[in-house]
């Protein structure tokens, strides 16, 4: 047996955490540049707002093309040509001098983030836990919103001593060079390459453990799958409606009396929810199958947004935010197990890349539904009842998906 001191994979964890932060995290600096972007373009707010467009689209169809390389072990050298490719995009916008250029410099920088983001990390993490897996992903997907809160206050502080481009350019640079030597020398693929075994079980040197095979093993095999399809069908539409209410919440909490303040301060609290349901679900599907803990997830979503869209007293409301937000993460970590349970773990960036890119279409038409939906009923109330549908849906699918491979 391997002392667990002497394990990597927790480090392998922290470096992916980072990682993961340097990228994503980054988003927390889009809303205070969308007014200074507006006017230096004289563009409207609308139209910089559609950058989000750009990076969901262009982070999909990365992961889709990503997904085979991963999968052919090319994982550390594809997460280091992502972090110089956010560093390239984000100098392209802030030497922008057109839209067009901003938007082609911003689709680099989200085909970069993509590189390092969740989908290389998990497939490591696929290949170093079994036991602990929904931990190990959970921990690592911490690092965003950990990142992300001290975004928003660096760029505010940035936007006071400079322009814009300035601090777009200095944000892209600091958090490329810390992502840089983190993942260099923290990423290790399998545990095979140093020695090791899943978990930490014991020390080989000889050991290459043989890939989880089925016979979906190809793309073509995967989309043929009717499991494949639930998944996809089901994580779509769990993921995207955080997008659609996640928007809405501090203007439900205004329409319904609360202060600017109290709103604000459910804004934060939200987001401090959704880094727990992350960690805990994660931990949760470690000790439980992670399909229950999924079903649970989505109970807990459902009730949420029906408590929000129809409970008469505000303060029902406020409460159900938590468990709401709660929920936003709480299926994070669980997709990736699940995908390397059904379908095996030599193909998980494949499937992974797959689903997120059949899954766009959710993700894009999400934000202007729930607009459409406030707009005709007058409520903001609706958003989260359109969203209560779409998660009930998911829950139908997810409830009949297999999550073992069919018997030969």
């Amino acid at each position: 047996m391997t002392d667990a001191a002497a394990f990597r994979g927790w480090r392998v964890v922290a470096a992916l955490a980072i990682g993961q932060g340097c990228g994503l995290g980054l988003l927390n600096a889009y809303g205070l540049l969308v007014e200074p972007l507006a006017a230096e373009f004289d563009a409207s707010v609308a139209i910089i707002g559609a950058g989000m467009s750009i990076f969901v689209l262009s982070m999909a169809v990365s992961s889709a093309l990503l997904g085979p390389v991963l999968d052919r072990g090319w994982i550390r050298p594809a997460m280091l040509a992502g972090v110089l490719a956010m560093i390239a995009g984000t100098t392209w916008m802030a030497r922008a001098t057109s839209l067009a250029e901003l938007g082609a410099g911003l689709a680099v920088a989200s085909c970069g983030i993509s590189a390092y983001g969740p989908l290389p990390s998990n497939v490591v993490l696929v290949n170093w836990f079994e036991r602990r897996r929904g931990t190990a992903i959970a921990i690592a997907s911490a690092g965003p919103p950990v990142v992300g809160f001290f975004v928003p206050a660096s760029t505010a502080w940035l936007l006071e001593l400079a322009d814009w481009r300035a601090a777009l350019a200095t944000l892209g640079g600091v958090l490329g060079a810390i992502a840089l030597p983190v993942l260099a020398f923290g990423v290790i693929a399998r545990p095979a390459d140093v020695g090791e075994t899943i978990d930490g079980d014991g020390v080989r040197s000889s050991y290459v453990p043989g890939p989880t095979r089925t016979t979906e093993a190809s793309i073509a095999g995967l989309m043929r799958a009717r499991d494949f399809w639930l998944f996809a069908l089901g994580f779509g539409l769990y993921f995207a409606v955080p997008v659609g209410t996640g928007l809405f919440i501090v203007p439900l909490l205004l329409e319904l009396g609360f202060s600017s303040w109290t709103a604000a301060f459910g804004a934060t609290i939200a987001a401090a929810a959704n880094l727990v349901g992350t960690l805990a679900c994660g931990a949760l599907a470690d000790r439980f199958r992670p399909k229950p803990v999924m079903m649970g997830v989505l109970a807990i979503f459902l009730l949420a947004l029906l408590t929000i869209g129809l409970a008469p007293a505000p303060s029902l409301v406020f409460a159900a935010v938590l468990p709401m937000t709660f929920s936003f993460g709480g299926g994070q970590p669980i997709l990736p197990m699940l995908v390397g349970t059904r379908f095996g773990t030599d193909v998980v960036g494949r499937a992974l890349g797959v689903i997120g890119a059949t899954g766009l279409p959710f993700l894009i038409a999400s934000a202007p539904l729930a607009g459409l939906l406030r707009d005709a009923s007058g409520s903001y109330r609706a958003v989260f009842l359109g969203g209560a549908i779409a998660v009930g849906i998911a829950a139908l699918g997810l409830a009949v998906a297999r999550v073992r491979p069919p018997a030969d």
